[in-house]
């Protein structure tokens, strides 16, 4: 498992814990291929972050997959990022 970043791209926030899967079926839950271990509302970009563990995550860098939390009934798409959101190339710490 590797740490990666997350954005949603239904714009709703996400749930700790939730898992995430490649191919969303709410009925038939899949194959977990990771889990979120940190989220939050991001106001510098506008947007629902989350950091996770993934199987496989820096090669599944901008691509997409899903969330799916049943027992809080949350499921939606998300992208899969750097986990660096801010300042990705450091450009701003050296001005």
């Amino acid at each position: 498992l590797q740490l990666v970043g997350l954005v949603s791209l239904d714009n709703r926030p996400f749930n700790g814990g939730a898992h995430i899967v490649e191919e969303l079926d709410e009925a038939n839950p899949r194959d977990s291929i990771g889990h979120i271990t940190a989220c939050c509302y991001s106001p510098a970009l506008g947007k629902h972050i989350a950091l996770a563990l993934v199987k496989g995550g820096k090669a599944r860098h901008g691509t997409r997959a899903f969330v799916s939390d049943p027992l809080r009934n949350r499921f939606g798409p998300i992208e899969i990022v750097s986990n660096h959101f801010y300042d990705p190339d450091g450009s701003r710490m050296h001005g």
